[in-house]
C-alpha cells in the first residue's frame, strides 16, 4: 500500500483496495483520537500547534506554540472552531522545536 504523510488507509474497500482518508498528524503515535474526552481529543488533533487546556468549568483555552497568542472559549466545540479558523488564517509552524509555555492560570 502506498504511504504518504497525512494520509491513512482507512474505510471500506473500493475495487479491491482501500481509499486514502486524510488523517491529522498524531504526535503521540499511532491510533485513533479519543472520542469520549473532548480535552484529549483536542489535544490529540492539535497538540503540535497549540497547548490546549480546560482550567475552569466554562473556560477552554488554546495557546499557539509559535507566538503564544491565546484563544478562549466556553466549550470544546467553540474552541475547536476557533482553532480551525485561526490555523486556516495563519498556520502554526510544526517543523521547529515546541515552545514551552508556562502553566495557565
Amino acid at each position: 500500500m502506498p504511504s504518504r504523510p497525512g494520509l491513512c488507509w482507512d474505510g471500506p474497500p473500493y475495487a479491491g483496495r482501500r481509499e486514502p482518508v486524510l488523517a491529522p498528524r498524531n504526535p503521540r503515535g499511532a491510533g485513533r483520537a479519543p472520542v469520549d474526552d473532548p480535552l484529549e481529543a483536542l489535544r490529540w488533533h492539535w497538540d503540535e500547534a497549540y497547548l490546549v487546556a480546560h482550567p475552569e468549568p466554562d473556560l477552554w483555552v488554546a495557546v499557539r506554540r509559535d507566538n503564544h497568542e491565546t484563544l478562549r472559549a466556553a466549550g470544546p466545540e467553540e474552541l475547536r472552531a476557533l482553532i480551525i479558523a485561526d490555523y486556516a488564517n495563519r498556520h502554526v509552524p510544526r517543523d521547529g522545536p515546541l515552545v514551552r509555555i508556562p502553566p495557565l492560570g
